[in-house]
């Protein structure tokens, strides 16, 4: 699918109620692979005004979707990390290392390397396999350097600029209203997007208050990520279809089973699976 891709929707539009178990009325069932099983069995989440349309992926029909691009590009902060690991689970239709959470900064940025690998090890065997990158750079995009806009878009402009076809996904917002006002947040955001092409931006992901850890509980709580979230819609797809966007808020919102997430706020491997599988309804055609 072609740039501006798709727009599922955004706001109120995009809550939605977990289920598990709903392939066991499902014809077409027994043709499922690992990615359509364990989704299925784990948690899916689609809004209603979508109950028609969404599709959950195969990972051999992510792959004909993505083997269209010439690259799929991921960056940001930790929870575009964890999208990433979502993304390749489907495109290697395994859990890679082992399903493992990844609790810590250092565990993240050691699974990054090794996932990568395994993924230009799948290319360099099977030159149709997808190209997915993790775009790290120096952290321009992780929102803790300034000025955010500049530094970000240059990162992803060095991808978007070699070709039409590649497709960045970024999100950093947590570290960006940790360090900066509500408005400067919200204009550093709306530069980045005035700046880079190919790019859909990703919604932070809804805190379970109650599960973060002590140490990082009142800072959480203080800060109003609901309102800069609330904030950002109106810059982006649909109300401005020049920049498209995927809401995960309102997903991780309404997950709040014991195993939706292990700290209150960086979730589970099958909730970033799901995520990955709303990117590939942005961005994919719907299969036949």
């Amino acid at each position: 699918m072609a740039f501006p891709y798709k727009t599922l929707g955004s706001g109120t539009d995009m809550q939605c109620e977990w289920e598990t178990n709903n392939s066991n009325n499902d014809t077409n069932a027994h043709h499922y692979d690992w990615v359509q099983r364990t989704a299925y069995k784990e948690g899916i989440c689609i809004p209603q005004h979508l109950q028609h349309s969404f599709h959950v992926f195969s990972s051999a029909e992510a792959i004909d979707c993505l083997s269209t691009k010439t690259t799929l590009v991921l960056s940001g902060d930790s929870y575009m990390q964890q999208m990433f690991f979502g993304v390749a689970d489907i495109l290697l239709s395994k859990a890679v290392m082992n399903g493992k959470e990844f609790r810590g900064k250092t565990d993240r940025r050691k699974a990054l390397i090794i996932v990568q690998k395994e993924l230009d090890q799948r290319r360099n065997d099977d030159p149709c396999f997808p190209r997915l990158l993790w775009a790290a750079g120096n952290d321009e995009c992780y929102g803790l350097l300034k000025p955010f806009s500049e530094r970000c878009s240059t990162l992803i402009n060095s991808y978007t600029a070699i070709n039409n076809d590649t497709v960045a996904v970024v999100g950093s917002m947590v570290h960006l209203l940790d360090r900066n006002s509500l408005n400067t947040t919200i204009k550093e955001i709306q530069n980045f997007l005035t700046l880079t092409k190919q790019t859909v931006w990703v919604s932070g992901v809804s805190h379970q208050i109650e599960k973060v850890p002590e140490q990082y509980k009142l800072k959480m709580a203080n800060t109003n990520y609901e309102r800069g979230y609330n904030q950002l819609l109106q810059n982006l797809a649909p109300m401005d279809i020049r920049h498209p966007y995927l809401d995960v808020w309102q997903m991780t919102s309404s997950c709040i089973m014991d195993d939706c997430s292990y700290d209150g706020h960086h979730r589970s491997r099958f909730v970033n699976r799901w995520k990955a599988q709303m990117l590939l309804n942005t961005i994919c055609e719907k299969v036949k």
